[in-house]
């Protein structure tokens, strides 16, 4: 965090790594992390979809959970709407998707 001399910073991949998400989400949090990419857990994040509604939840709006892990365009929608994320890491295709459900359209 030192290093980042104020700069917003992202903890990667490693989260789903963790045997204790929420534990770990204090410990980010306690760094002052900006955001977390995570797929909820090994697999996908639509497989992962309930342990990021739970991150979000628990984070309640301290820090961002960037949901990541084959983010389709045919899911991303009720990905954000069902999990309640603010943001999504996807594919170039999934954009569409993403737009509509952050619109709420």
């Amino acid at each position: 965090m030192a290093a980042a001399e104020g700069a917003p910073v992202t903890f990667h991949w490693a989260f789903d790594q963790t045997a204790d998400p929420p534990g770990s989400l204090e410990v980010l949090l306690a760094a002052g992390v900006d955001r977390v990419l995570t797929g909820g857990g090994p697999g996908s994040a639509w497989q992962g979809r309930a342990a990021l509604e739970t991150l979000v939840l628990q984070a309640a709006g301290r820090l961002a959970i960037l949901a990541g892990g084959s983010v389709r365009a045919g899911h991303v929608e009720d990905l954000v709407r069902e999990v309640g994320l603010q943001e999504v890491r996807a594919r170039a295709s999934a954009i569409g998707g993403i737009v509509r459900a952050l619109r709420g359209s």
